[in-house]
C-alpha cells in the first residue's frame, strides 16, 4: 500500500516551520510559541525515519496543539481560503459549463492542490493555480487521458479531498462525474489539521464520510471501518494531495489516481519532477502508469 516515501532530514525543518505557523494561528503569545516549538523539537529528536512525512507532521502538529491547549486554530484560515478562491471557482465553473469538459475539470482540480503551499509560505493562489493548469502537458496529460478512460468504466468513485478552498474546485469535477452517472462519495478529515477540509467546510448533496482519523492523509490502519468499506467498494479512488499519496500509496488491486502539486524538494525528487509541478500518479489496478 505504501508509496515508499519516507521522512528525510530535510523534512525536519519543514515540519518545525509548519508547526510554528499553527502556533501563531492559535495565539499571539510568543512564550507559548517557544513552548510548543520546544515540545516539537524534543519529539523530532526521536524521529522514526521509516515513517512517512505525513505521519511525522501529523504527530508534530498534534503535539503543538496539545501544548498550546488549542483545538482547531486553522478554522478561520480555511474559511479565508474559500473566500480567496471564489473568483477562480466561478471562472472555472463557467468554463466547465460551457465545454462540459471532464479533462478541464481534472486539470483544474489537480492544479488546485497548490493550496498545500500555504502551509509553507504565502502564495498568490489564483494566479498560481492558473499557471499550473496551463502548464499541464506531457506525461501528466497522458495519465489524465488514462484516468478519463477508467472513469468511463467505473460506477462507484471514492474522492478523497485535501484542503479547504481547493475542495470547492474538486466539487466542480465531482459535478461532472455525477452528471455522467457516477456514484461518488467524498472523504474529509475528522477533524482537520492545518488546512485539511472538514465536513463543516463544504456544502454538497454528494454523500460525505470522514476518515475517522485526524492525521494528515488516510493511513488505512488508523481509519474507520466506514472508510475502509468505502475503499473496498469503490471501482476508482481519486486522492488529492501529498499526504494521501504518502499514506495510501498504490493499492495493488485498486484503480487509483493521486493528484497533487509537489510542494517540496523531497516529494519532487521522489516523483522525478520539478518542485512546484503538478503530478498525476495513476494505477489501473494492475500496474502504475
Amino acid at each position: 500500500m505504501s508509496s515508499d516515501l519516507k521522512v528525510q532530514p530535510d523534512c525536519l525543518s519543514c515540519i518545525l516551520r509548519q508547526t510554528l505557523r499553527v502556533s501563531r494561528a492559535a495565539t499571539d503569545n510568543e512564550w507559548l510559541h517557544r513552548r510548543a516549538s520546544k515540545a516539537v523539537l524534543q519529539q523530532l529528536q526521536e524521529t522514526d525515519f521509516s515513517t512517512s512525512p505525513a505521519e511525522l507532521l501529523s504527530n508534530s502538529v498534534t503535539t503543538a496543539l496539545k501544548t498550546l491547549g488549542a483545538q482547531d486554530p486553522m478554522a478561520k484560515q480555511r474559511s479565508k481560503l474559500r473566500r480567496e478562491l471564489l473568483p477562480l471557482i466561478e471562472e472555472f465553473r463557467q468554463e466547465i459549463a460551457s465545454e462540459a469538459s471532464l479533462e478541464f475539470a481534472i486539470k483544474a482540480a489537480a492544479s488546485a492542490n497548490l493550496v498545500d503551499q500555504r502551509a509553507l509560505m504565502n502564495v498568490d493562489l489564483v494566479s498560481g493555480i492558473k499557471i499550473l493548469y496551463e502548464g499541464i502537458s506531457g506525461k501528466c496529460e497522458r495519465r489524465i487521458a488514462k484516468l478519463i478512460h477508467t472513469i468511463e468504466e467505473s460506477r462507484q468513485i471514492l474522492y478523497i479531498l485535501d484542503n479547504a478552498g481547493e475542495a470547492e474546485i474538486d466539487l466542480l469535477l465531482v459535478e461532472q462525474l455525477v452528471k455522467r452517472g457516477k456514484s461518488v462519495t467524498l472523504v474529509v478529515k475528522s477533524p482537520g489539521l492545518l488546512h485539511d477540509v472538514t465536513r463543516e467546510d463544504i456544502e454538497t448533496e454528494v454523500p460525505v464520510i470522514e476518515t475517522g482519523s485526524n492525521m494528515m492523509g488516510s493511513l488505512p490502519v488508523l481509519c474507520s471501518k466506514e472508510f475502509s468499506s468505502a475503499m473496498a467498494d469503490a471501482d476508482l479512488i481519486i486522492a488529492k494531495g501529498a499526504s494521501n499519496f504518502e499514506t495510501l500509496g498504490m493499492p495493488a488491486d485498486k484503480a487509483i489516481a493521486h493528484m497533487l502539486v509537489a510542494k517540496c524538494g523531497v516529494l519532487a525528487r521522489a516523483l522525478g519532477i520539478k518542485k512546484g509541478q503538478v503530478a498525476m500518479i495513476f494505477a489501473d489496478g494492475r500496474r502504475k502508469v
